[in-house]
Order: C-alpha cells, then sequence, then structure tokens
C-alpha cells in the first residue's frame, strides 16, 4: 500500500473515532502503522470519558501544552467533517498494513544478522524470523491479533458486566414487555434470534409488531424489508397504529374511498409526531442484497444515531442472496451465510432478528382435533441445522383459528374462537422454553396481550377485625 494511502485510511479512521468513542476500544496502537496514528490513539485513550465533542478533543491533542502531537497532524483529522467508508473495511486495511510493515522490520534485521555473522548460522535466530513470517501472515489471514485476554483483564470486565446488572443495564429489552417476560437476556448484543411459521400466519406482522414497539419504547433499531417496499410496509404499520383495516388503504370503486383516505390521512396525522421525531429508526428495503451491504448498513445506521447497539429485524432473510447463490450445495450456503451473520453480529455488536418461511406440515386434516398437529417445529424450516445451531433463540408463531377458516370453514366453532397467536419459544440457550400469546387482528395486523380472564373465586367475607387490630396496608 502507497504510504499516501495509507495515511489517508488512518486519517479516515480517525475520523470515525471522533463521531463514536467506543470504536476507540476495539483498537490498539501496534493496529497502525505510523507512529503518528499511534500517540494520537493513546492521547485519545487516555482522554477516556471526557466530553466527547471534537472541539474538546481538538484542545487536548492540539491546544494542551502536555500534548505531544503536533497541531498541523490534528487539524488534517478534523478537517474531515464526515468519515467516509465502512469503519471495519478500512481498519481492517490499516491493521493488516501495520502487520506487513512490522514483519518486514523484524525479518529484515534478523536477515541482515544472519547476513552479517561471520560464524555459522545461529538457528534460533533463523527460527525467529520464519515464525515471525508465519505468525505474521497468520494474523493477516484470520483479520490481525486474538483476544488473549488476562486473568486480571477478564475479572475487570466482568466486574464491569456485574455492576451493569445492578441498575438495570443486564437486560436488553425485545420491546414488548410479554416476550421480555419469557426471555432470560432479551434482544442481547452479538446474538441472533430466528422467527419462523408458515405462510399466512403472521411472520412479518409479528416482526413488524416488535419493530413497532422498538420505535415506541425509543430502542435503536433497523427494519431491513426485503418481501416489501417502504410503501406498502407504511402501509401495514400505519393499519397496526390505529387498527384500520388494510383493505381501507387501497382504492375500490364505491363511494367510501375518499372517506378511507380521509381517515387514513387523519391516523398519519396523529402518529406523525411520534413517527419523525424519533431518530432511533431505520427502514431499508433495497432488494437483493448481500450480508456484507447488511453490515454495512447498520454500522451506517450506528453511526448516524450514534449509538454502538441496535436490533436490526431482516424479513425474510433466507431472501438475502449469500443464502441462494454461490458454490456448494444449499445446506453448505445456509450454513456458511448464518457463520457469516453471526460473526457480523459479534462485529458490530447488535442483535439481529432473522424471519423465516417454514414449511407446511403434510399431516392430513380430517378433524378439527388434527390442527394440533400442525404446529411448527424447528425441522420444518429449510436447512435447520444451520439455523438452529447459530441461533441464540428460535421462535414459532401458530394461530389455531387460521386452520380453522381454513380447512374447517363451516364449522360452528369458528365465531367463537379468539385469533390467538401463539409464540413459542423452541430455543433460548440461558433461559426456560415457554409460550405467551397475542390477540390478533388479521385485517389491520394489529396485535396486543391476551390475558384470560381470572376465575372468580367464591364469596368469602373477611372476619371482623378484633379490637385494637392494626389494619394491613395492602400497598406493601
Amino acid at each position: 500500500m502507497r504510504d499516501e494511502l495509507l495515511v489517508e485510511m488512518e486519517k479516515q479512521v480517525f475520523g470515525h473515532f471522533v463521531f463514536d468513542r467506543n470504536l476507540l476500544y476495539a483498537c490498539d496502537p501496534d493496529d497502525f502503522a505510523t507512529e503518528l496514528a499511534q500517540n494520537i490513539l493513546i492521547e485519545l485513550k487516555k482522554y477516556g470519558e471526557h466530553e466527547w465533542s471534537p472541539d474538546k478533543i481538538y484542545y487536548w491533542l492540539a491546544a494542551n501544552p502536555k500534548s505531544e502531537i503536533h497541531r498541523d497532524a490534528v487539524n488534517e483529522i478534523f478537517g474531515i467533517e464526515s468519515p467516509i467508508g465502512d469503519f471495519n473495511f478500512m481498519m481492517d486495511a490499516v491493521r493488516k498494513e501495520s502487520i506487513k510493515r512490522r514483519m518486514r522490520d523484524v525479518i529484515v534485521d534478523d536477515v541482515a544478522k544472519i547476513l552479517e555473522s561471520k560464524d555459522a548460522i545461529d538457528p534460533k535466530l533463523l527460527e525467529k524470523a520464519i515464525s515471525t513470517l508465519t505468525t505474521g501472515i497468520s494474523k493477516i489471514e484470520n483479520g490481525g491479533d486474538y483476544n488473549l485476554y488476562r486473568t486480571g483483564q477478564l475479572v475487570e470486565d466482568y466486574q464491569a458486566t456485574l455492576n451493569a446488572r445492578k441498575v438495570g443495564k443486564g437486560f436488553w429489552s425485545t420491546g414488548c414487555s410479554h416476550l421480555d417476560s419469557m426471555l432470560t437476556e432479551g434482544f442481547a448484543p452479538r446474538k441472533i434470534t430466528s422467527i419462523y411459521a408458515p405462510s399466512g400466519i403472521g411472520k412479518s406482522s409479528y416482526a413488524l409488531y416488535l419493530v413497532n414497539r422498538q420505535i415506541n419504547l425509543r430502542i435503536p433499531s433497523v427494519y431491513i424489508t426485503l418481501e416489501m417496499d417502504k410503501d406498502s410496509t407504511m402501509d401495514r404499520l400505519i393499519s397496526m397504529r390505529s387498527k384500520i383495516p388494510l383493505k381501507f388503504f387501497y382504492k375500490r370503486n364505491n363511494d367510501d374511498y375518499l372517506e378511507n383516505v380521509k381517515m387514513i390521512e387523519l391516523a398519519l396525522e396523529r402518529e406523525k409526531t411520534s413517527l419523525t421525531k424519533n431518530p432511533y429508526f431505520r427502514l431499508v428495503d433495497n432488494p437483493g442484497i448481500s450480508l456484507k451491504d447488511v453490515e454495512l448498513i447498520v454500522e451506517q445506521a450506528k453511526r448516524e444515531m450514534n449509538v454502538n447497539y441496535l436490533i436490526c429485524t431482516i424479513d425474510l432473510l433466507s431472501m438475502v442472496r449469500d443464502f441462494n447463490l454461490g458454490d456448494g450445495s444449499t445446506a453448505d450456503r445456509y450454513e456458511h451465510a448464518m457463520n457469516t451473520l453471526h460473526e457480523i453480529a459479534r462485529r458490530t455488536n447488535c442483535h439481529f432478528v432473522g424471519v423465516f418461511q417454514a414449511k407446511r406440515n403434510a399431516i392430513p386434516v380430517t378433524k378439527e382435533d388434527d390442527i394440533e398437529k400442525l404446529r411448527p417445529k424447528i425441522e420444518h424450516i429449510k436447512n435447520s441445522g444451520a439455523i438452529e445451531e447459530r441461533s441464540r433463540i428460535i421462535i414459532s408463531l401458530f394461530r389455531k383459528k387460521f386452520y380453522l377458516a381454513r380447512y374447517f370453514p363451516q364449522s360452528p366453532n369458528l365465531d367463537s374462537t379468539q385469533d390467538l397467536m401463539e409464540v413459542k419459544i423452541d430455543k433460548q440457550n440461558m433461559g426456560r422454553l415457554g409460550v405467551c400469546q397475542y390477540f390478533f387482528e388479521p385485517e389491520s395486523s394489529y396485535l396486543c396481550k391476551w390475558i384470560e380472564e381470572p376465575e372468580i373465586p367464591p364469596y368469602n367475607p373477611e372476619p371482623e377485625k378484633a379490637d385494637g387490630q392494626a389494619e394491613i396496608d395492602t400497598n406493601l
């Protein structure tokens, strides 16, 4: 790599640091090839948790009398209004160039000593040069140094994790308290959740319901829809939030259409404030994207939101190119794609929610009791092995009324049966399995927590209080 190109890439990397201080701690001084970059990183880490603004950082680096960083060098970095390119890509290139330079310096020095020696070649010196070469090549191929944590560092980091949990930061909400109550960690960073069901059950509706809850709670989130464009998604979102049936959103050859439009416009006006003033949501409807595109989308969203964590929901995940294009069998592609997504989740510190289509159960349905046999299982997902292996949480969806209406439309039980969506936790690495239920309105994709009516206890009057008996405070 040419020196001027390397310097430019290092400048862009530091431009990213200015906008997101958390990126600092993903790097070490040795990751940079130039001494200037190494010194700037050291100084930025010293600055630590002080107020993180360009002006404050500039003073610390360039105007502070104790700083040894030349002002002109800092001016070049802070001349970047907005860094370009993907941080991970640039940091990886800079890190590999640093490794190459260190390899060259060490090898040249050792080889020079071997050649200049008048004695026989020192086996240890030769072994060192070979080891440096092979280790360096391995680092380049594997993306740099490995995380070899010292025991003291492990304890210190773990103590910080426990402190975060004490103040309520150890749980990462899904956006839905009903689902939160079932999960041990929620949608924790660096993990994958898979949601699956056959066609027609309401996979997209449930995924969008969770996204809608995340919007309401201002949880940073990205919704990548590969089945629908942004207008169709907004139709569903406004319908869900207003409970206006979706059929009213589309033109019909009747006189009611204009009235329907007015009703939708009023609903949109009510939702405008809460939706437009929320900086923590992005919608993406680009077709034919790859997992590399997904990583770039997530990194861009994090920069724009100024956050280090978000929930990224992909509907349908199996429509991402990596699952369908490439060499090898379909099973191999799924395994490679899920492994890649897992790596992206760890690199980006994000939680991914992938929506999958399940195969229809081929069991014959001749009576209403047979509907219970149609409940989806993990093995009904195409190439479920790879998905099950990499997903920390797997959720299946089931609606009895959907199948009742499909197979027994004349059933006397149809009208009296509540349309409940059963959300079943099929896998949770660190928690129990179970089912939570939602009332589902198919026409508007509206969902709400279903609470069964409690049994009324028999009448049992309270015994009269004895004289001097204190009244029990029921608020305790």
